[in-house]
């Protein structure tokens, strides 16, 4: 669990050997000073760098809080909280992260957001939010360590959304709780075809199933409609695979409730799936 890429607007320009520091502490520091004619509101406030920091470490924190202590206090306005499930191959955080795209809520998730998936491998849940969005893939290394990894983040861009996060100064970088933090957002949850069946006919969840029989075959209409509902809302969205945020924007098109439908699955339970051998992505309780 760690910051990917923090963006932090600063009052002054920065001399050669604090800047040579912290390409030390950090992955990548990408330092963009601003003019008045290109950022004038950000000129007017008296800021005048913006620091883009990637994969930086406490230190590097530790130091631009020591060297920045002026009057105006520098400004955060971008943060990408990682977190990396590191696996033994890369087949293992593939598997782990089509299971996780099929059960991760994002909240306050509208429909013009959008859930954008590129070549298979990137999926972006509010792709089209400016302001929040949760990605996930597998087909990079960890940062920290290298090797195959799941990797995960929640993208916060303009300061009101960082802010929220009980982020306004380089000293709550310094103190931020990673384990709360995803605690709280990596919010999974199950559904039984079933169930998901009953609520888009209308009926109540605990009515017994409508069970068709011909001879020795046995038919459960409400399973039934359920897959066949992930499967075509899969389609719809020009993927070979369900995500939760598919179903539930479709169940608000279509007004369909999914109230008492889903069920909330411990993150620690998800790591269960690497040691499956013929685990199915395919949603059941």
């Amino acid at each position: 669990m760690y910051f990917d890429t923090v963006c932090i607007w600063i009052p002054r320009y920065i001399e050669r050997w604090e800047r040579d520091t912290l390409d030390g502490l950090c992955g990548r520091v990408n330092y963009r000073p601003t003019w008045r004619a290109a950022n004038r509101w950000m000129w007017r406030r008296g800021y005048r760098v913006r620091l883009v920091l990637q994969q930086p470490t406490m230190d590097a924190f530790k130091f631009l809080k020591q060297r920045l202590r002026g009057r105006l206090a520098p400004m955060i306005n971008h943060v990408d909280c990682a977190l990396d499930f590191v696996t033994s191959t890369r087949a293992k955080a593939e598997k782990l992260q089509l299971a996780i795209d099929a059960r991760w809520y994002k909240q306050y998730h509208r429909r013009k957001h959008d859930v954008a998936v590129f070549e298979q491998s990137t999926t972006y849940f509010g792709f089209k939010n400016w302001q929040s969005k949760y990605v996930t893939y597998a087909d990079k290394p960890s940062r920290h360590g290298g090797g195959p990894c799941c990797h995960l983040e929640c993208r916060f861009q303009s300061k009101r959304p960082v802010a929220a996060l009980g982020i306004d100064s380089i000293g709550d970088l310094l103190a931020f709780d990673h384990r709360a933090f995803w605690k709280k957002r990596l919010r999974l949850y199950e559904y039984d075809p079933e169930l998901l069946g009953k609520r888009w006919n209308g009926r109540h969840l605990s009515s017994a199933p409508v069970i068709w029989k011909s001879g020795n075959f046995t038919y459960n209409v409400d399973r039934r409609i359920g897959e066949t509902l992930v499967r075509a809302v899969a389609a719809m969205e020009g993927r070979d695979r369900p995500i939760l945020m598919d179903v539930l924007t479709a169940s608000a098109r279509w007004g369909r409730s999914v109230a008492r439908v889903l069920v909330a699955v411990p993150a620690a339970d998800m790591l269960s799936v690497l040691r499956t051998p013929n685990h199915s992505l395919s949603v059941k309780q």
